[in-house]
């Protein structure tokens, strides 16, 4: 099934059938194998089915040299990044070096490109590249969950939307592999038509079950949402209160279960309480907040739930093996250790 999603803008414009378009994919290095076979494959499955080619996909890198993606594997490219001239769509897929390739060239490049008219996107940290280069002020935008907030603080100019992915006027982001295969599909819907994206989603035995403009979650609950709906419920209560925790009970009661079956089952399919998974949540999120942020220790024990900051560093040390100051590696100053 491909779902009806929200407006592309130019990315929705329908493509005449004899039209051919040049996409270039830029890779970082360091880039998600999963992430590049979301937008490329569906792509190059559409130029099959079509009978011809509706997309000329040209890989290009910074230096034209092969691109090594996250798992070591090597991909050759075609082009060098200076040598891109105006394509119809440039997409960037980075993951874990996306720091290390924004040096100023590569953003001027990126600017020169975009100044071309053309459509752009970044998937997974290739979000991170554009809001780098400038590319997305004044946009709707999207990162991977784990990057909200310190993105916020970076780029105030962005407006950050907690979606699978994101699609602003000529631009579109996406948060990670999944959501892009999400936005390939859906870009092929509308440049292409409804029964060619049905061929190409077929053909990959793809079903979308999610809306762009779903949250993306911490914990991918997956088969949990109709083999255990209850508990993919009590989770959902969790992730959405972490500053100010319900009670077990009151998560039972709105789950529609009793406590002790809400401990029962929490036990069965996670292997763990409800209150020690719900800590595990809360602690987590205090570790993003600890990384990704230039928020106190003592804002973040409060964001996290914990009102008592001794409580806090000991459930933290418990749980990661060292207090939060030592994540930040911070000395012993303070009231917090």
């Amino acid at each position: 099934m491909i779902m009806q999603n929200l407006p592309l803008h130019r990315f929705q414009a329908p493509v005449p059938g004899d039209q051919c378009q040049r996409v270039i994919i830029l890779l970082v290095p360091g880039f998600s194998n999963l992430t590049l076979a979301g937008i490329m494959e569906p792509l190059r499955a559409a130029n099959r089915m079509a009978g011809h080619r509706v997309y000329d996909i040209v890989l290009a890198s910074l230096d034209g040299r092969p691109a090594r993606s996250s798992s070591g594997l090597e991909i050759a490219v075609q082009q060098r990044l200076a040598e891109v001239q105006a394509p119809e769509l440039l997409l960037i897929v980075s993951s874990f070096e996306a720091d290390a390739f924004c040096k100023p060239e590569a953003l001027r490049q990126l600017r020169r490109i975009a100044g071309t008219g053309c459509l752009m996107g970044g998937m997974e940290s290739g979000a991170y590249i554009l809001a780098r280069a400038g590319l997305l002020d004044g946009y709707r935008a999207t990162f991977h969950w784990e990057d909200y907030e310190r993105l916020r603080e970076l780029f105030p100019e962005v407006r950050v939307a907690e979606e699978r992915y994101v699609v602003d006027r000529d631009r579109a982001t996406s948060g990670g592999a999944i959501p892009t295969l999400d936005f390939a599909i859906n870009l092929l819907r509308h440049q292409q038509g409804f029964a060619l994206a049905l061929e190409v989603a077929s053909t990959f035995i793809y079903e979308q079950e999610s809306s762009p403009r779903d949250a993306q979650r911490t914990l991918s609950l997956g088969r949990l949402k109709w083999a255990e709906p209850h508990i993919s419920a009590a989770v959902e209560l969790m992730e959405g209160n972490l500053q100010e925790p319900l009670a077990i009970a009151e998560i039972a009661r709105r789950v529609g279960i009793s406590e002790r079956s809400l401990h029962r089952d929490f036990r069965r399919i996670l292997g763990s309480s409800p209150r020690r998974f719900y800590q595990w949540a809360r602690l987590n999120a205090a570790r993003r907040l600890l990384l990704q942020t230039d928020l106190p220790v003592a804002e973040v024990a409060l964001a996290s739930g914990f009102e008592d900051r001794s409580a806090f560093s000991r459930a933290f040390k418990s749980r990661f093996g060292e207090a939060p100051r030592s994540l930040r590696g911070e000395g012993p100053r303070g009231t917090l250790s």
